[in-house]
């Protein structure tokens, strides 16, 4: 189990690779209590080495990240990387963004820009 203190909207991500069992991650707001859970990832084939991914976006706050096997009698090593991705500057331009009327012609360029946004649509 691992703890994390989130000082701001987040977006939260925990794969699993090498595992000698088949992995579970859930993720939870109050430790111990399941009625708290935001997110649970569990492997498509419950047989060591398949793949695990929980992808949960959460407000600021105490989670926890709890590892766990699919049986009783799941041990073993795994391979754990996360990825905690803080969304406060998303939300600050997307606040700050200009709002576009009807009939007003927009001119711009993504020249210099940052690469804030990602797409599901493109890979």
């Amino acid at each position: 189990m691992y703890r994390l203190d989130l000082p701001s909207r987040t977006r939260v991500r925990a794969s699993f690779e090498d595992a000698e069992y088949p992995p579970i991650a859930y993720l939870r707001s109050t430790c111990g209590d399941t009625t708290t859970e935001l997110g649970c990832a569990a492997p498509g084939s419950l047989s060591a080495g398949a793949a695990t991914e929980l992808d949960e976006t959460v407000a600021a706050g105490t989670y926890y990240l709890i590892v766990d096997g699919t049986r009783a009698d799941s041990f073993g090593t795994a391979s754990m990387s996360l990825r905690i991705d803080d969304l406060g500057a998303l939300d600050a331009a997307c606040r700050g963004a200009p709002l576009i009327r009807p009939g007003t012609q927009i001119e711009g360029t993504t020249t210099g820009g940052t690469d804030r946004f990602q797409a599901t649509c493109a890979g």
